[in-house]
């Protein structure tokens, strides 16, 4: 077995696949003995080391693109493991599309009651060393937050219009936003599978 340190590291840089292999297989024994033995959380975790270094192995045998697929699996969602990193993929996105949405290059966002827009050029003085500018920074910044939870969970109430470039950036948030809610399902039903 492959130590978990930078030998493991060195071995990929070498490109001595024929070690990689041997440590997932190792790995996938250690997960079948223990989830024989009922120790749920070490399974986990021997089967995230045993995709980390499918990963690795792929890198050193230059499948970039298949590289890629499991880097992102293990960004988003820990090779299904992650209940939180989900939950922190959807975070992020939902606060950076929110604080996208005011910027005037986006287009920003109008009220379909009123017509009035909110952009970050339309919201008042926003000086952080004044009061007011803050409360109208914060005031922004609600909406633009109230307005991308909506669209990220698709619920999509009306009562904002995204304009200009923000069009496109609420049909990729909304999209993003039903495939983070899918991985959320997949990644509860493995852990109750367990």
């Amino acid at each position: 077995m492959i130590p978990e340190d930078e030998s493991l590291g060195a071995v990929v840089a070498d490109g001595n696949v024929d070690l990689l292999d041997k440590a997932i297989w190792t790995y996938g024994a250690l997960q079948t003995i223990s989830r024989e033995n009922k120790l749920n959380q070490q399974a986990s975790e021997y089967y995230v080391r045993q995709h980390d270094t499918q990963r690795r192995q792929v890198w050193a045998r230059g499948q970039y693109l298949r590289w890629a697929k499991a880097e992102g699996a293990r960004w988003v969602m820990q090779y299904g493991e992650g209940i939180w990193t989900v939950v922190y993929t959807a975070l992020v996105v939902i606060v950076l599309s929110a604080v996208l949405y005011p910027l005037s290059a986006v287009g920003g966002l109008r009220r379909s009651s009123s017509g009035a827009a909110l952009t970050y050029a339309t919201g008042g003085p926003l000086d952080p060393s004044t009061v007011t500018g803050i409360r109208n920074l914060v005031a922004i910044l609600a909406e633009s937050l109230y307005f991308s939870v909506v669209t990220f969970t698709t619920l999509g109430y009306g009562d904002w219009v995204p304009l200009g470039y923000a069009k496109g950036l609420a049909m990729a948030e909304s999209l993003i936003g039903t495939f983070i809610a899918s991985l959320l399902i997949y990644v509860l039903a493995r852990r109750v599978m367990w």
